[in-house]
C-alpha cells in the first residue's frame, strides 16, 4: 500500500536521517501514524477529500502527499522538498529524496512497516 511510502518522509524530510529507526501503523481512518523511535517525534496523517493524505508531527511540520496514475507517490513537506516512492518487482517500497538518498520498506509480520 503507497500509504505506507511516508515513513521514509518521515525518516528524511523530518528527522534528517534515512537510517532512523521509524515505525508507522494505520489508523482506524485509514491514515499512517508514525513514531521516530531515536527521537519520540510523531506524524499523524489525515485523507482529504481527494483522497491525498497530509501529515502533521508533534512539532509543527506538515507535509503533503499526491499518488500519480502510475503508482508513483510525491510527498511535500512546507519548504518544496520532495520525496517519490514507487514499488519495486519484489513489492518493497522504495524511495528517493532530491539528494538521491534511498530507503527500501517493507511490513513485518504484525502489519508494522520498518525501513531501512
Amino acid at each position: 500500500m503507497l500509504l505506507r511510502n511516508i515513513i521514509f518522509v518521515f525518516a528524511v524530510i523530518l528527522a534528517g536521517n534515512a537510517n532512523a529507526a521509524v515505525s508507522c501503523h494505520e489508523n482506524a481512518l485509514g491514515a499512517q501514524n508514525c513514531t521516530n523511535r531515536a527521537t519520540g517525534e510523531t506524524m499523524r496523517g489525515r485523507i482529504d477529500a481527494m483522497g491525498n493524505q497530509k501529515f502533521t508531527t508533534n512539532t509543527g511540520k506538515t507535509i503533503k502527499s499526491r499518488t500519480a496514475a502510475n503508482g508513483t507517490t510525491v510527498y511535500t513537506d512546507k519548504s518544496g522538498a520532495r520525496t517519490t516512492c514507487r514499488k519495486n518487482a519484489m513489492g518493497a517500497t522504495v524511495c528517493r529524496d532530491a539528494s538521491g538518498d534511498k530507503i527500501t520498506c517493507r511490513t513485518n509480520a504484525v502489519g508494522h512497516t520498518i525501513c531501512k
